[in-house]
């Protein structure tokens, strides 16, 4: 998938790099590369086990299979100039492709597995399976996804710029805070246990009960294993929280989804 958040930035994920241009001629010489147009920087790497053994980060690629990359990361294909991610294509899940790299001063000839990356599948429509979701004191948490933004009308983007920064965005400009999956306060089923909840959704969770959500698994688990009297949910837009008493929303739990007419509490 190519990153929105930079025209010149060209994605590998099945490789599992991030692949840049390499056209300024100063850094070219310090890489002591030749000046001949060949060349593009892999600025990063997707967490991929197979792709880290292989690849480096400040890896020169100069040749995918048969074709020679060229410093605008892009190949010469049937005549017409292609981003370089084509190259990789050809091949299935599990099978090598020879790379060609400059690393060190020097060439070197390498077989780089190519795998099917899902990290940033939740970017993209879904057209399988059911929403997931969990419900517990009435909120409704459910994983950040293409599909979520949709529900939210026109000029969602302009109107929810934090859920689509961190979607698209956060995993570009700030790796080390990136969540495998972003968690969203969907909406609030109005109870009296929630009666004094003021966030009433699209709002990315940060922390329940001192636990950092990475995925929805976290929030069940946050949830599940409270050992104080009161849940904490933390927001990370404002760092703003709000407040639950744990027993009374075990005993509102059942009565909630009855109202609702849901089947269960949730769908992971």
């Amino acid at each position: 998938m190519k990153d929105v958040t930079d025209k010149s930035y060209d994605g590998f994920p099945q490789a599992g790099a991030r692949v840049v241009p390499l056209q300024n001629p100063a850094y070219r010489a310090l890489l002591k590369l030749p000046d001949d147009n060949v060349g593009a920087r892999v600025d990063s790497l997707l967490p991929i086990p197979s792709s880290e053994k292989v690849l480096k980060p400040e890896d020169v690629l100069l040749r995918i299979g048969q074709y020679p990359v060229a410093s605008d990361a892009t190949i010469l294909y049937q005549g017409n100039r292609l981003s370089a991610a084509l190259a990789f294509q050809f091949a299935q899940q599990g099978e090598t492709v020879p790379i060609e790299v400059w690393r060190d001063g020097c060439k070197q000839e390498l077989a780089l597995p190519v795998n099917i990356y899902e990290g940033d599948r939740t970017g993209g429509f879904q057209y399988t399976g059911l929403p997931r979701y969990f419900v517990y004191g009435g909120l409704v948490f459910t994983p950040l996804s293409l599909d979520y933004l949709r529900t939210l009308g026109r000029n969602a983007e302009q109107s929810n710029s934090d859920l689509y920064y961190e979607l698209y965005y956060r995993r570009a400009e700030d790796s080390a805070k990136t969540r495998p999956e972003p968690i969203v306060l969907a909406s609030v089923l109005a109870d009296a246990v929630n009666a004094n909840v003021t966030t009433r959704g699209r709002m990315l969770v940060d922390k329940i009960n001192g636990i950092r959500i990475e995925k929805l698994e976290d929030v069940v688990r946050a949830c599940e294993t409270a050992t104080n009297n009161f849940d904490v949910i933390e927001f990370l837009t404002h760092h703003s929280f709000e407040c639950l008493d744990h027993a009374e929303v075990a005993k509102a739990n059942a009565g909630i989804l009855k109202t609702y007419g849901l089947p269960s509490d949730r769908r992971l």
